[in-house]
């Protein structure tokens, strides 16, 4: 439409600084310390009130968090008072997935585990995708076989399906070692 009005322009440098602050506060999420994450929130605080908004690829903003090294229980914690959700409707991926591909150590990531058990997060729901935790790890690499342990015993039902709804993951454990295994195999 090339009629705009005075009301319509002046809305775009609005949308375009609350864009950047949208972008901005995602990289802090995504790597920044704590206190840097607090000190961004506490100078905008109405930032928070877009954590049901995705950028692109549905990876909504407790998504970047899971990527930040620097995670920890307490940081969740503070997200979670704040109304952020730890599930969205429609995610392409969940939190676990951006945990489990995270740089943290593992002994971190066990903790994290443990805590979201805690508070109850489901491990057993799917992404948009059809993909939960068992799925996660089959492309997850570890050395630590408690890892291993640990997620698959925060699962109630092993035999989840996946994608195409026709074959169940099964887990197969001997003496010390844990891993996914197709009915194939």
């Amino acid at each position: 439409d090339y009629k705009v009005t005075g009301v319509q322009t002046c809305a775009l440098p609005i949308l375009r600084s609350i864009f950047m602050k949208y972008s901005e506060f995602l990289k802090l999420l995504e790597s920044s310390t704590f206190s840097k994450i607090k000190e961004f929130i506490n100078l905008y605080n109405n930032i928070v009130s877009f954590h049901k908004f995705y950028y692109k690829e549905r990876i909504f903003p407790i998504c970047y968090l899971f990527m930040n090294v620097n995670l920890n229980i307490e940081m969740i914690d503070f997200f979670l008072q704040k109304k952020f959700e730890l599930r969205y409707q429609n995610e392409d991926k969940s939190i676990v997935y951006f945990l489990l591909n995270n740089k943290t150590n593992e002994s971190n990531k066990i903790e994290i585990l443990k805590y979201l058990n805690s508070i109850k997060y489901d491990f057993n729901k799917t992404d948009s995708n059809g993909n939960n935790i068992l799925h996660y790890l089959s492309t997850y690499k570890s050395n630590d076989n408690t890892f291993y342990d640990i997620c698959f015993s925060l699962c109630s039902e092993i035999n989840s399906l996946n994608i195409d709804d026709n074959s169940p993951l099964l887990l197969r454990s001997e003496e010390h070692t844990s891993e996914l295994q197709s009915p194939c195999n």
